[in-house]
């Protein structure tokens, strides 16, 4: 059965984070996933698609480079949004970093419920 965006957040809001560090880092990568999904969601209501004008990387990393760079059609605060929401986005994905790939920094119950409060305001913030 397919999930929506805001399933992974509610997952991870669900992690009790202060029983392991497994626990924690797995609530950072749900909270930004959820955020992932639902703003890639969001910029596909935008009047055209942001230029993927930055550095280079996967999918994550153009969606980041177009919110960035919102396209000359859209209104200015249309723009401000984008670039708003996609400077939060590149926060919330260097967690996500953080949490899934560097072993060596502790993740622990504050990074869990910060990444779950910046994933839970990116979703209020990016509505049509």
């Amino acid at each position: 059965m397919p999930i929506i965006c805001v399933d992974f957040l509610i997952f991870a809001e669900g992690l009790d984070a202060s029983a392991s560090e497994a626990a924690a880092r797995s609530a950072v990568s749900r909270a930004y996933y959820g955020a992932f999904h639902h703003v890639t969601a969001w910029h596909g209501t935008l009047p055209q698609p942001g230029h993927d004008i930055g550095p280079k990387g996967g999918m994550h990393q153009v969606l980041l480079n177009q919110l960035q760079n919102p396209d000359l059609q859209c209104d200015p605060s249309l723009k401000r949004k984008s670039l708003g929401i996609g400077y939060a986005l590149k926060e919330l994905k260097g967690m996500r970093t953080a949490a899934d790939y560097d072993l060596s920094c502790t993740q622990g119950k504050e990074e869990a419920a910060n990444a779950c409060a910046k994933a839970r305001a990116l979703l209020n913030r990016a509505t049509p």
